[in-house]
């Protein structure tokens, strides 16, 4: 039985099949995600003068599917999900300002 979930509520997956008090690795792994959120927000629109938009979501996006990949590793440590998830937070982080005005634009009528 293989389960595959990918976005931040992939936090909560993770954070019950691990040992010990879920709710503490759950607060962890999504603080590790917000911690890269807060590194690559700040650097994004540097990147997107300097590469392109284009590029960089593409790249972002290439690269947060393969961190994502990473959670499948058999026997991965819990150091090693909580790197993986502050990657998965830095590489969405491109994403959140077109995220912000897709919702303001379109989500206020339907939301």
């Amino acid at each position: 039985y293989l389960a595959v979930q990918f976005g931040h509520g992939s936090n909560i997956g993770v954070a019950v099949s691990l040992p010990g008090s879920s709710k503490a690795m759950n607060l962890a792994l999504g603080s590790w995600v917000m911690v890269g959120v807060s590194l690559g927000l700040p650097i994004t629109p540097w990147l997107c003068r300097k590469f392109g938009v284009f590029r960089v979501c593409t790249i972002c996006v290439v690269v947060d599917f393969v961190v994502i990949l990473m959670m499948l590793i058999p026997g991965i440590t819990l150091p090693q999900i909580y790197f993986v998830r502050f990657l998965v937070g830095f590489f969405e982080a491109p994403f959140l300002p077109y995220l912000q005005e897709w919702l303001a634009r379109y989500g206020k009528h339907s939301w």
